[in-house]
């Protein structure tokens, strides 16, 4: 499902203390390895190269209850992919660390706690093109209505490194504010619900051993991330009304800020299948020429289980970019959000399909197919990612 947010919602039910291992393994061939964008009506330009990909990933996530001391979650993850091309820098490693902790206030329908998480791409045998370090911390308060909401609110703090220019490095305070509820229940025996999508963020949305036998929720969200950067910012040199050109950039003696704005509304539909629609909205408001842009983004997923003992997951991505200023500075790292080594911030369409073979362990072939982002460029993008390979989870 595509998540609208990286607020927790951490108003589930306390649980036991429960730790899921998961491990994959696979090979893909990748149509645009390098994701470069192509100027059709350039003879002889850049030109797309196509490569076999081999990837492998593991997971470890755990949660519990500490009599006196509140609740626990931890989720650490490791994926890696090399390239078979003769230029090394799309073999990367990403590591993820996320962990939080939060307890009641006394008899209250509250709890409060903190979070802190780290996300780094590091290059495995040369300079990488997306290599960066994202660290995050944040003092969170969760609110839990008599009904089905649930709100959350957290303020803390940023700090981003993008290793290939440290010009995109930036830090700075981040808020935010999610409100989840169920807007329609309908009574019956207890759905597979592991079966159909991840167990913790069901969890999370108060689904998990519930015995309804489909649900609708709604989650609303927003944050504000304020942004110093280590580079300086430019403006526009040339005079009024003359073509803007890549001379007219010119640096200033003022560091970049920006301000980034995220708000996000996703309705999750969980019964025989698990299917989720999200609209998502992006400002980024910078004080450098060429770095302001409004990203409208809609997001639709569904999860089934199909004849055979297979399981099928499709999504569908569509942006539209308006950028402010006439022409981009550095496009790859413009609003960003690092969240994997595979993030495109295009339209894209996917399809996942799955089958267990018994002791945890499945097969499983995915297709995606990613394009610009209909931001009215000239530059085109195309990439087809297909993907064969094998998953183990500890509790299947």
């Amino acid at each position: 499902m595509i998540a609208v947010s990286t607020l927790p919602l951490a108003a589930a039910p306390a649980r036991a203390e429960r730790w899921r291992a998961e491990a994959e393994a696979g090979l893909e061939w990748d149509s645009n390895v390098y994701r470069v964008e192509v100027d059709p009506d350039a003879p002889g330009g850049t030109m797309a190269v196509a490569a076999p990909v081999g990837r492998a990933g593991a997971r470890v996530e755990g949660a519990g209850d500490r009599d006196g001391w509140g609740r626990y979650a931890i989720n650490a993850g490791l994926q890696a992919r090399v390239v078979g091309a003769d230029e090394r820098g799309e073999d990367v490693a990403a590591t993820s660390l996320d962990a939080r902790w939060d307890r009641a206030l006394g008899a209250r329908r509250a709890r409060a706690g903190v979070r802190v998480s780290v996300a780094d791409a590091a290059a495995l045998l040369a300079e990488g093109a997306r290599t960066y370090t994202l660290a995050a911390a944040d003092a969170l308060l969760v609110l839990r209505g008599d009904g089905d909401g649930r709100f959350a609110v957290t303020a803390g703090a940023r700090d981003f490194t993008y290793k290939p220019d440290a010009d995109f490095d930036w830090r700075g305070a981040a808020v935010g504010a999610r409100y989840v509820t169920t807007v329609w229940r309908r009574a019956g025996e207890p759905a597979d619900l592991a079966a159909l999508a991840d167990l913790g963020d069901l969890a999370d949305l108060g689904l998990a051993g519930d015995d309804t036998e489909a649900t609708i929720d709604l989650a609303l969200a927003w944050r504000l991330e304020q942004r110093g950067y280590r580079g300086v910012a430019f403006t526009n040199g040339c005079a009024p009304g003359e073509p803007v050109a890549p001379a007219c950039f010119v640096p200033t003696s003022e560091r970049r800020a920006d301000l980034h704005h995220v708000a996000a509304v996703e309705a999750t539909y969980t019964g025989d299948v698990v299917a989720s629609g999200s609209y998502q909205l992006t400002v980024n408001d910078s004080s450098s020429y060429g770095q302001s842009l409004v990203r409208h983004r809609l997001a639709a997923s569904a999860t089934l289980e199909l004849p055979g003992a297979l399981y099928a997951t499709g999504g569908v991505t569509l942006q539209l970019d308006q950028y402010l200023d006439p022409l981009l500075l550095a496009r790859d790292v413009v609003s960003q959000t690092f969240t994997s080594i595979d993030d495109e911030n295009r339209s894209a369409i996917a399809l996942r399909v799955s089958r267990r073979l018994g002791r945890g362990l499945a097969a499983e072939a995915r297709w995606a197919f990613t394009a610009d982002s209909l931001s009215g460029d000239d530059l085109a993008f195309r990439r087809h990612v297909v993907h064969a390979g094998l998953t183990w989870a500890s509790d299947e």
